[in-house]
Order: C-alpha cells, then sequence, then structure tokens
C-alpha cells in the first residue's frame, strides 16, 4: 500500500512537471504529450509500408521446422487448424496472441 502511494505522488510530480514544460514551451515536452495524449486527434506516428505503386507488399519467407520436436510438429498443427476454423484469424488478431487455446509451447531443439 505505502509503495503504491509512493508511485501514485511520483506520477503526480511527473505529470506536473510535464505540464510546467509544456507551459514554458519545451517542444520535446509539447511532442510527448501530442504523441501519448492526443491520439484520437491524428497526433500519432504511423508508418505505411506500401509496394510499388500502392500495391500491398509481398513478403516471402521459408521456415525450417526441420529441428522441430514431434510436440513441436503437433503444437503448430493445433495452431493452424484454429486458425483455420470461423473466427479463429479474427480473434488471434484482435488479441494479439495466437489462438492457442489447450495447447502448450513445445520446446525447440537447439542445433
Amino acid at each position: 500500500r505505502i509503495e503504491a502511494e509512493i508511485v501514485e505522488r511520483n506520477l503526480d510530480l511527473a505529470e506536473s512537471g510535464l505540464l510546467d514544460a509544456i507551459n514554458a514551451g519545451n517542444l520535446t515536452a509539447i511532442m510527448f504529450y501530442l504523441k501519448t495524449k492526443g491520439k484520437h486527434r491524428g497526433y500519432a506516428e504511423r508508418h505505411q509500408i506500401e509496394g510499388k505503386n500502392g500495391a500491398p507488399v509481398e513478403v516471402k519467407a521459408q521456415l525450417d521446422f526441420s529441428g522441430l520436436s514431434a510436440t513441436g510438429v503437433q503444437f503448430l498443427h493445433g495452431v493452424v487448424k484454429e486458425l483455420l476454423q470461423p473466427g479463429g484469424a479474427r480473434q488471434a488478431s484482435e488479441s494479439g496472441q495466437p489462438a492457442t487455446s489447450g495447447h502448450t509451447q513445445p520446446e525447440v531443439e537447439n542445433r
């Protein structure tokens, strides 16, 4: 409880210092505030990567699963199966996590 109070007081102090810096015209402080609190007004750094003439970027990858154990292959099979189910890929992308319910991640053999 005491630690949480100290953290909150320090946050109050930091916020106060940030507002003082903004009021003093500190460009770095202004930019920081806009990037963190002004996103809804369009103050966000965004990078968009496009292919030639605005086309999507084609990504090719070659994966080497030769060092994967049988358990690892089973794990990947389960992940792919879940992603191919209706809503599987959408649910995975919304959560930022692969759809791996019921699966534990296998160990990869080092070479």
